[in-house]
């Protein structure tokens, strides 16, 4: 949501002037995602990722040459960094040991293995054998396209000069350093990123809330089209950022929230104080301490 809110707030702040603000550009990221999910559920997440995989491998084998150019070759790059007193960035590891590089890269590649997004997409393969084709083809195409993004972002940002932009250096990059069509495309690649993964973390925890916590304690048989209906019944909560934005301030301002706190007595207290427009209720609640706490606020 925040990512997809950076993407709109550059596009209509920064370059179009608009008074839109950042928290409202991520609140309106969030009801597309939300009912972009809704709507089409995991078939929406394969379209995207098939269409958006193609657009980002050609998008950014163009973008590379233009950008090195830009700079100024290696040579540019270096007195760029030089100038920021960035020295080290034109070295393999920057700042960072061969020992920090295992601490930051090991633990992800473990998440991987047990990446509930990626097994989620392998279940819903037709046949094993598909299965076991799309994983050879993942493998080189996830090599070569982070390498491309690793490549592209690090050329891009030797050019810019404003820290707080480094922090969407893809974004800033396609808006000023590209030409309008393949800036273009790499903007909508990059909202095809941030979809997917939206998507997917949107649908995994309903998934699993259905089948592990739903249909575990309840006596009810349920058919294949009201299981679908159930969980995008669960990822459609249009208030969510407001209800998790809101929560986080009363949990801050909350001296019992300092210890540890039983979840039925937070709902409790929390529907005491809370806006009637809001999520008041015990999943609205839960989904609101999981972004809280993806974003270590809690």
């Amino acid at each position: 949501f925040n990512a997809g809110g950076a993407v709109i707030y550059t596009i209509f702040h920064d370059n179009l002037g608009s008074n839109l603000s950042l928290d409202q550009a991520t609140i309106i990221a969030a009801l597309f995602i939300v009912a972009y999910t809704v709507l089409a559920g995991l078939l929406s997440v394969a379209y995207t990722d098939v269409a958006n995989g193609i657009l980002m491998i050609i998008c950014f084998i163009i973008a590379l040459p233009i950008l090195f150019f830009q700079a100024g070759g290696f040579e540019g790059m270096a007195m760029s960094f030089e100038n920021k007193g960035m020295p080290n960035n034109m070295s393999l590891f920057g700042v960072l040991s061969f020992r920090d590089v295992i601490n930051f890269t090991l633990p992800s590649f473990l998440l991987i293995l047990g990446d509930a997004n990626m097994y989620q997409r392998f279940f819903a393969s037709e046949s094993v054998k598909s299965a076991q084709k799309a994983t050879f083809l993942l493998f080189f195409a996830v090599v070569i396209l982070e390498s491309l993004i690793i490549a592209n972002a690090w050329i891009s940002s030797s050019m810019i000069t404003d820290i707080a932009k480094e922090s969407h250096v893809l974004i800033y990059a396609a808006y000023n350093f590209l030409p309008p069509i393949v800036g273009a495309i790499m903007l909508a690649t990059i909202i095809g990123i941030i979809i997917s993964t939206a998507d997917s973390f949107l649908l995994v925890p309903t998934t699993i809330l259905i089948n592990d916590i739903y249909l575990k304690y309840s006596n009810k048989k349920y058919s294949d089209k009201a299981l679908i209906s159930h969980v995008k019944s669960l990822a459609h909560r249009e208030n969510l950022p407001e209800t998790t934005k809101a929560l986080g301030k009363f949990i801050d301002g909350w001296e019992k929230a300092l210890q540890w706190t039983d979840f039925e007595y937070l709902v409790e207290k929390w529907q005491k104080v809370v806006k009637n427009d809001l999520d008041k209720d015990r999943l609205g609640v839960f989904w609101a301490l999981l972004f809280l706490s993806s974003e270590s606020k809690i």
